[in-house]
């Protein structure tokens, strides 16, 4: 009998230990931060290199690199200069609410610039690779959760687009927001991790119609792989 005290009191003393080791691999540990915070500088910094630089001939079969930058960043250049998002009938606050907020807020700062305007996609995006790369540890697991991040920082359709004024790279990174959101949810490693880790990387891929003439978009599509697999697979775990 005291044998058995003994052994059973044993076992309970190991058990937090034994616990705290798998959850420690699945939340991640200061390396992995620091992993995911030096993938996101070197993604920022190489898109900031190349923030005043014009687009290149042939980016796309659209003229959207030349007219749109201007068109998404007109009504916050109206707010800092006028006190009003719209000075006449367009009023692309009504539409893109959040990204007109953010570059108006930026150009009271900085003063009204396209390049200044462009910044705002650079840290988007740079955002999203931190989402990613930090967000996604607990569920996905870090190896995933870095290998999303890298496959997201490394498209070629958001190292082209992420350093211009668009409106994408913002929607990009509050889709990844989301979508860590639900990924750490109560109860939906069960419940809803297979619907999440097939849809919402799809989303995040095919947000922009503005693809380069004959690019593939591989890199998400490997994320969106590995990440949904690590997810399926760590959906019968406790968090």
């Amino acid at each position: 009998m005291a044998d058995d005290r003994r052994s059973a009191s044993t076992a309970l003393r190991s058990a937090p230990g034994d616990e705290a080791a798998p959850r420690a691999a699945r939340t991640g540990s200061p390396r992995h931060a620091v992993a995911a915070l030096l993938l996101a500088a070197v993604v920022v910094a190489l898109l900031g290199a190349f923030a005043a630089a014009d687009p290149p001939a042939g980016l796309t079969g659209s003229n959207a690199p030349w007219t749109d930058e201007g068109f998404n960043l007109a009504n916050a250049r109206n707010r800092v200069l006028f006190g009003r998002f719209a000075t006449d009938d367009v009023d692309r606050s009504l539409t893109n609410g959040a990204y007109s907020a953010l570059a108006a807020a930026e150009f009271a700062a900085t003063g009204p610039s396209l390049v200044a305007g462009r910044w705002l996609s650079v840290l988007a995006t740079g955002a999203a690779v931190v989402l990613l790369g930090l967000g996604l540890a607990r569920p996905a697991g870090p190896r995933a959760a870095l290998l999303a991040a890298a496959a997201l920082g490394g498209c070629q359709l958001l190292l082209q687009y992420g350093r211009l004024g668009f409106t994408e790279p913002l929607v990009v990174a509050l889709l990844c927001g989301a979508l860590v959101m639900a990924a750490r949810a109560p109860g939906a490693r069960r419940a809803g991790a297979r619907v999440m880790a097939w849809s919402a990387p799809s989303v995040m891929t095919w947000v922009t119609p503005k693809r380069p003439a004959g690019s593939r978009t591989f890199a998400p599509a490997g994320a969106h792989g590995v990440t949904s697999r690590a997810l399926v697979a760590n959906s019968s775990v406790g968090p």
